[in-house]
């Protein structure tokens, strides 16, 4: 994972900050994500010893227009990745009565347009380059 740079989407907790983790002790340089600012920085002061590798990309996966943001700011900040970790993820358990249109469509643009959004940018350069890595976890 030496010089390799990664984005990891829902990297704040869970199977996101493992994978933040992992990447960090092999090597790689890893912009991570997540909804939550502070949640964000507790990630940012856990692994403090990797804060040269570290970047912190604080962004809600539901607007379209944070998506958007999120992918220039990666590139601004580090340029082309190399593989992109599609983990963040929301599950809203409720019966058909309890549920709604808005937590429909807020599970669709979180679980299936942001990683769209992401992977459409990003791979670009990984074509262009004839390498790259895409993880998409459901």
């Amino acid at each position: 994972m030496e010089n390799k740079i990664c984005l990891v989407t829902g990297a704040s907790r869970g199977i996101g900050k493992s994978i933040t983790r992992k990447l960090l002790e092999n090597g790689a340089t890893v912009c991570a994500t997540a909804r939550n600012a502070d949640t964000l920085s507790q990630l940012s002061a856990e692994f403090s010893a990797y804060q040269k590798q570290l970047h912190i990309f604080p962004a809600d996966l539901n607007s379209k227009f944070a998506v958007e943001d999120l992918c220039q700011s990666v590139s601004d900040a580090v340029g082309d990745i190399d593989i992109l970790v599609n983990n963040a993820g929301i599950l809203h358990l409720a019966t058909i009565d309890n549920s709604s249109e808005e937590l429909l469509r807020t599970s669709f643009e979180v679980n299936v347009f942001a990683p769209f959004a992401l992977t459409k940018y990003f791979s670009r350069s990984m074509i262009q380059k004839q390498q790259g890595d895409i993880i998409n976890i459901t």
